[in-house]
């Protein structure tokens, strides 16, 4: 028999509740298992509650039914002591610019994670800051605080501190929203090359999920799809089967809005 691959994180008859009213249900009946190697597409209109799957997902909100498991693969050589706890294994970017501290600078964002589970200093972190400032070409804004920068910019100091604890499990929330053809462009050629990076000191996760109301710039990348829509889950297949899809919503979500 072969055996089943480990999942990342596995929901299962899972209930999405209100941000404001947790006895309120906005997304329910989500089955949703990620292994090594998927790329997920969430789709949903807005206020579908897409966002709000993505915060259970990453363990910020405890779901209203169901139940929600976590892995964390452990590195080559790495002692079951200095193995990341699941939690750690899951890095978040928020949806609108996000969330960077203005307070500090973007070095500083980017250090935070990595200052607090090492319980240290800046300069102890520094090199690995450098290199992943290098790494999403934020190094010429080191320096700066988020709030001078774009909306594009601010999105990728939020992707470089998610991906200073190096997860397992990369969640996106809308990443592409309101962003410029160019950096829209930088975002998928940035993702395309993230799950085939092998260098050892770059933190490649083994999964990636986003969510989107614009499904097409993700069909060259989504190896898995999925649609929220009036509260209920779906899962939408393959890429072959969205671009063959007689959906209403899914057609409407593959219209080129340019």
């Amino acid at each position: 028999m072969t055996p089943v691959p480990a999942s990342l994180i596995e929901l299962r008859g899972v209930s999405i509740p209100a941000r404001q009213d947790p006895d309120i249900t906005v997304v329910s009946g989500v089955d949703w298992r990620v292994e090594d190697g998927e790329f997920w597409v969430i789709a949903g209109p807005p206020a579908c509650g897409k966002s709000l799957l993505f915060e259970v997902a990453a363990g910020l909100v405890a779901p209203g039914r169901g139940t929600r498991s976590v892995s964390t693969p452990r590195a080559t050589g790495m002692t079951a002591s200095a193995s990341p706890s699941p939690e750690r294994g899951i890095g978040l970017v928020f949806a609108d610019s996000g969330r960077p501290f203005n307070q500090l600078t973007v070095a500083e964002n980017v250090a935070l994670p990595l200052r607090y589970h090492r319980g240290c200093r800046f300069d102890a972190v520094a090199s690995e800051v450098e290199q992943l400032l290098d790494w999403t070409e934020l190094s010429p804004h080191a320096q700066r605080r988020p709030s001078i920068l774009n909306r594009g910019l601010r999105q990728r100091v939020a992707l470089a501190r998610a991906l200073a604890l190096r997860p397992s499990l990369l969640l996106l929330d809308n990443p592409l929203g309101g962003l410029a053809t160019s950096q829209i462009r930088w975002w998928l050629d940035f993702l395309a090359g993230l799950l085939r990076t092998h260098h050892p000191a770059l933190p490649a996760p083994a999964a990636i999920a986003v969510t989107t109301d614009n499904l097409r710039p993700w069909l060259a990348l989504g190896t898995h799809f999925a649609l929220i829509e009036e509260g209920r889950w779906r899962s939408l297949g393959s890429p072959t089967e969205v671009g063959s899809s007689q959906h209403p919503a899914v057609r409407e979500m593959l219209i080129d809005p340019v």
